[in-house]
């Protein structure tokens, strides 16, 4: 896993790749909304099967996000299936009541 394949998905997102540098934060930095930072989790996950929080209180630089794809540690989560729908609970309403 390299910066430029996190470069890559953020440059989807719509983010100038003359603002992606390694060392930029995803939310002071670049000024990602909540759209934009959940799109980017989503895809992290889809592509690389890694679950990164970037609501938490640590505001990743994309070299950070990098690195710890790289390192596995964050691949704890079961793939995420896109395309499967939605848990059977959530289909009929039972998990908001």
């Amino acid at each position: 896993m390299s910066i430029e394949a996190v470069k890559a998905i953020l440059i989807e997102l719509g983010v100038e790749e003359e603002h992606l540098a390694p060392n930029r934060h995803v939310r002071a930095d670049l000024a990602l909304d909540s759209t934009e930072t959940t799109e980017l989790e989503l895809e992290l996950r889809r592509r690389f099967n890694a679950v990164i929080d970037l609501w938490d209180r640590k505001d990743y630089t994309i070299e950070e996000i990098a690195q710890r794809i790289a390192g596995g540690t964050d691949r704890a989560a079961p793939p995420l299936d896109l395309a499967g729908g939605v848990e059977p609970a959530m289909q009929t309403g039972e998990a908001c009541r």
